[in-house]
């Protein structure tokens, strides 16, 4: 579930879900887009949900979209868990009060500072600084949102 606007964050998110999905053998990735409105994901959920084969999973990307998508399932009656996994791509502090515990990646602030650091640390000594793509690997806190692999 990602927004229509294409931001490159939501590219590599979509890009490195069916790299991964594509070593799965039952494995398959749709992109459902929204306008980063509540009508437009609540529009692009119906969609979704009333597919022959409706999603397993939901990968949200972007943590604010997270809690209208709980919603949006809550309304539509879709057990979170039971019938849908719902996974954010993106953690922020609020997501440590939502229930049920979401499942997500975080990038814990230190490592975030570290290769800041080191790029500003090179331009304060005039050094030329090239980051074109700088990947930070976020770690997996599997929360209640998460269902089981059957």
């Amino acid at each position: 579930l990602a927004r229509e606007t294409g931001f490159a964050g939501d590219l590599k998110t979509i890009e490195g879900a069916r790299a991964a999905c594509a070593k799965e053998d039952q494995a398959s990735v749709r992109v459902a887009l929204h306008d980063s409105s509540v009508p437009g994901i609540a529009r692009a959920l119906e969609r979704e949900l009333r597919t022959p084969e409706p999603p397993t999973a939901l990968l949200v990307a972007n943590s604010g979209f997270v809690l209208t998508t709980l919603g949006c399932l809550a309304r539509q009656r879709v057990a979170v868990p039971g019938a849908v996994s719902l996974i954010a791509r993106d953690s922020e502090p609020f997501l440590d009060f939502v229930v049920p515990s979401v499942a997500r990646y975080v990038l814990p602030p230190t490592r975030f500072a570290r290769s800041l650091s080191r790029v500003v640390l090179a331009l304060t000594r005039g050094e030329v600084v090239r980051v074109l793509d700088q990947r930070l690997e976020p770690k997996f806190v599997p929360g209640e949102t998460l269902g089981r692999l059957s």
